[in-house]
């Protein structure tokens, strides 16, 4: 969960948000708003997949918020390894998505 912090600064900063370690929720927030903000520049296939892009990346992390990085990070539960290895395969494919959307370019909006 601690490695998903630093994805969702890059995000954060991807997007134009400030983040400045604030709770999940409200950087998450922050993020969904400015990725719907009114834009005036023009409609282009690029933009759009980047916009495409951002949503979903913002979606994934909140539920690994709700599902996971709550209850892990306050210790409300613990998760033996077989259900461990498999929120890791999660999150380590989902690094490599966001990794590849947020630092190669042209992005195209797959994935």
């Amino acid at each position: 969960m601690r490695s998903l912090e630093g994805a969702l600064c890059a995000l954060a900063e991807y997007v134009g948000v400030p983040y400045n370690r604030d709770c999940w929720g409200r950087i998450i927030d922050d993020i969904e708003k400015k990725i719907h903000e009114p834009d005036k520049s023009p409609r282009t296939e690029e933009k759009l997949n980047r916009q495409r892009f951002c949503a979903k990346v913002a979606l994934e992390f909140g539920y690994f918020k709700t599902a996971w990085r709550n209850y892990t990070m306050h210790a409300w539960e613990y998760y033996l390894e077989g259900d461990a290895a498999k929120i890791m395969e999660h999150v380590r494919d989902f690094m490599q998505l966001i990794a590849t959307g947020l630092f190669e370019k042209p992005h195209s909006g797959e994935g």
